[in-house]
């Protein structure tokens, strides 16, 4: 019921508002869409995205269907899952800090995003490490917010719940209930009530109005701040995080019990919704007349200095929950922009060059990525400061030729070569605790390969694994149960065509039909083996249109990170540089003749007058191109 209208200026940094002077003249423009449906708890962004996909389909970039994120910086390159910290929440600071006064306390478990420190402390049978949370918790219980909205009873926790940050960064009043923090208690409760609640029945059951009321807050909890001390005042992507575990967690936990079933089938929906929320990514080109292409990258959070900058450093943690919350909702759009960010991200690269990917430290990535003029760093500048974070649901741990992120609606693999990989057949029964699964391997690997498997809220240390080859089914035990990552699986020795099987799915069952976008490139129209021509109207309304020809190619490219000399990164698609259109096929396609490295003759003739633009890379010192016209004379 209202609309924004900024200023694109600001004073003192970011938490000082500034005005128009008197007599200023703002022009700017913007197409207004709304809804008189929406349910208040859907969240804007959701149905946001989903108009863009109906109406502007055109415009939307494919994806590939197993993306390589093998250009990840040699120190993210994971030899094994990342060990787990206790599982302590409450951050006490006796004698503060930078950001807060002395007697400040907080509630930590920032890094509870991935894997459950609870789930590994039962799995490991440490009572020290549980009794430690249990202490915890009994202090947590006491400073507890209980409040009502909506009719509904929640509880949280306040930002920090005793003392206050300095009055630099806010003071008192950036004490809020709207953080993230706090779902690590939830998170922390319904583990132990998923563990003891046979054995402890009236000790757990004292949890269950907090675990609740936790749950009605995260449907009514529609934005955060203060996730990080320097920043107070603004949302941060990783917002979604711990919130969108615990209602993962809470979904798994309570779908099959009578009493919360309903609440568990709207736990998986609001964490769509908040996976939406944070989901601040350009879905397109935001700007066809430059030769930057942000699709799919996203900004941090909402300060002015990062605005209008595609940013690394801590939205690889989103990334990691969007992975979980896509597997398990199966949302198209969700996996559509997870599969694009996780295929682009290599361009958040400082400007830095070292011998090889292997060289490059934590630092290798910008905070920042200037794709507008007026952004923080300048257009097409980038910070030189930043960091490269861990992608824990996408990198192929060790040795693994791939990492495989199963769920109950889909399926996310990815690899760190050029070589083809990818899951068919998918299987997955819900009607167990979760973690019975199936697929089928398909890899042009000659020889025996590692995968490393995850799938998420779901303890996998007991699960039965089998391998089916050649028609014959057997228990494989070449399997690795990491302690520190109960939901993960390292599976050596499989090969191409394998089925791998976890647990008891129903393999009588067909196998899940995954709903994917935009994941084939095809060229725009599709008269004989290399498309035909199409006429696109040109950028920005000028008259005239561009007339794609495409060209009779016979050459193959590599798009291998290990390779310098290769195309890795290239995007296929409908691709425009300065204004202009182009056609660049896919080299991960079965026919992967992209390119042309002889001459061409055009299967028309393009009469003039006319401006001929080409795609054009020198291969040799002295190699260059030039138009044989009708006459005989060249150009």
């Amino acid at each position: 019921q209202f609309a924004a209208v900024c200023y694109p200026h600001h004073e003192k940094g970011y938490r000082h508002l500034a005005y128009p002077a008197r007599h200023s003249k703002i022009a700017s423009h913007a197409t207004l869409v709304w809804s008189l449906d929406l349910p208040s708890t859907s969240d804007p962004n959701r149905w946001l995205h989903q108009l863009f996909t109906e109406r502007y389909a055109n415009a939307a970039p494919p994806v590939s269907r197993t993306p390589n994120v093998g250009y990840m910086p040699g120190a993210t390159r994971l030899r094994d899952w990342p060990q787990l910290p206790p599982p302590r929440l409450v951050v006490r600071r006796p004698n503060g800090d930078k950001f807060t006064m002395p007697g400040t306390v907080e509630i930590g478990g920032w890094n509870w995003y991935a894997e459950s420190p609870v789930e590994a402390a039962y799995a490991r049978n440490d009572t020290k490490a549980i009794q430690a949370l249990k202490e915890d918790l009994h202090y947590l219980v006491r400073r507890a917010r209980a409040f009502t909205v909506g009719g509904e009873s929640c509880v949280f926790w306040d930002k920090p719940i005793e003392g206050r940050w300095k009055d630099e960064w806010g003071g008192e009043p950036v004490r809020t209930l709207h953080n993230a923090n706090g779902f690590a208690v939830g998170i922390a409760m319904i583990d132990i009530w998923r563990h003891e609640h046979a054995t402890h029945p009236q000790e757990s059951a004292s949890l269950l109005p907090y675990i609740d009321g936790i749950f009605n807050w995260a449907r009514h909890m529609v934005w955060t701040r203060n996730e990080f001390s320097d920043v107070p005042a603004s949302p941060f992507a990783i917002g979604a995080t711990l919130p969108a575990v615990f209602l993962l967690d809470y979904y798994f936990t309570f779908r099959h019990r009578p009493e919360r079933a309903e609440r568990a089938r709207a736990a998986l929906d609001l964490a769509v919704s908040l996976a939406y929320r944070y989901l601040a990514a350009w879905p397109s080109d935001n700007n066809v007349f430059d030769n930057k292409d942000p699709s799919f990258l996203m900004e941090p959070n909402s300060g002015a200095n990062w605005a209008g900058a595609p940013c690394a450093n801590e939205v690889a943690w989103f990334l990691d929950v969007l992975a979980q919350v896509y597997v398990h909702s199966g949302d198209a759009k969700l996996g559509y922009m997870l599969r694009g960010a996780l295929d682009r991200s290599h361009l958040l690269y400082r400007d830095e060059e070292k011998p090889a990917l292997e060289d490059y430290d934590r630092n290798a990535f910008t905070e920042g990525w200037g794709v507008y003029g007026g952004s923080g760093p300048g257009e097409d500048h980038r910070y030189d400061y930043g960091w490269a974070n861990d992608l824990l649901y996408a990198w192929p741990i060790g040795n693994a030729a791939a990492r495989v992120v199963c769920g109950e609606r889909a399926v996310l693999a990815c690899t760190k070569t050029a070589e083809h990989f990818d899951i068919e057949d998918y299987r997955s029964d819900g009607a167990g605790a979760g973690g019975d699964f199936a697929f089928r391997i398909v890899s042009e690997r000659k020889k025996p390969f590692d995968i490393a498997l995850s799938y998420p809220q779901v303890n996998l240390a007991g699960k039965r694994v089998r391998v089916e080859r050649g028609g014959k089914r057997s228990d494989w035990t070449d399997v690795t149960r990491p302690p520190h990552a109960p939901a993960s699986l390292y599976i050596r020795g499989l090969c191409n065509g394998d089925m791998v099987i976890v647990g008891d799915p129903r393999l009588e069952a067909p196998p899940l039909e995954m709903a994917r976008l935009f994941e084939a490139v095809t060229p725009p129209t599709a008269n004989g083996k290399n498309g035909g021509r199409r006429a696109i109207r040109a950028a920005g309304g000028d008259e005239g249109s561009f007339d794609l020809v495409p060209l009779d190619y016979d050459t193959e490219i590599k798009a291998d990170w290990a390779d310098l000399d290769s195309w890795a990164g290239w995007a296929s698609g409908l691709r425009w540089a300065f204004g202009v259109p182009f056609w660049l096929g896919d080299p991960r396609a079965a026919d992967c003749e992209v390119a042309r490295s002889g001459p061409i003759k055009f299967s028309r003739p393009i009469a003039g007058p006319a401006t001929l633009f080409f795609v054009y890379a020198a291969t040799g010192k002295d190699a260059w191109f030039s138009l044989a016209l009708d006459n005989g004379t060249t150009s």
